[in-house]
């Protein structure tokens, strides 16, 4: 029996290092897969890295001609304004001197009445589409409750203005 256990004993460390070898051959056999692995993993985070960089550049690059297109169109705008601006002193002014020949070269009579026509044209144009806005506010109104007195009808068989009068009458 202690030849078994010396011999049981021998085969036990005979395992230990046997397993101890085969561990450090599986290690050493697994060491060129991680670091094939290792590298791998480096190249796709430099490839995730290269891609978000460019997606990032291309988002800088419309925001960039967002910001031109619309300085362009601000640069315009006020262009068109300046155009329309100058035109209109351009037009009062020959207004006001051609008033000036008419009132017997009188100056400021020619420049008051340019000033009260511009003035009254303004405010006559204020005033019409300040009317027809309210013109056509009202038909909508109107319409409306027209379409929903229709709609009551056609589900109570009477009105708001039908119930209205029946309360409003004596029994």
């Amino acid at each position: 029996m202690a030849a078994n256990e010396q011999q049981n004993g021998h085969s036990a460390a005979f395992n230990s290092e046997n397993r101890k070898a085969a561990q450090s051959d599986d290690a050493s056999a697994n060491l060129p897969a991680l670091e094939s692995l290792a590298k791998q993993l480096a190249e796709l985070r430099e490839y995730v890295a290269y891609y978000c960089s460019a997606r990032a550049d291309m988002v800088n690059t419309r925001l960039r001609s967002a910001a031109v297109r619309a300085l362009f169109a601000a640069e315009a705008g006020l262009g068109v304004s300046a155009a329309i601006v100058t035109a209109s002193v351009l037009l009062v002014v020959g207004a006001a001197e051609g008033l000036t020949v008419l009132c017997g070269d009188r100056p400021w009579a020619g420049k008051l009445a340019a000033g009260a026509v511009v003035l009254g044209a303004v405010w006559g144009a204020t005033w019409v589409g300040k009317s027809s806005w309210e013109r056509s506010a009202r038909r909508k109104s109107v319409e409306k409750f027209a379409r929903r007195r229709v709609k009551q009808w056609k589900r109570f068989g009477r009105d708001v203005r039908q119930r209205a009068a029946d309360d409003a009458s004596p029994n």
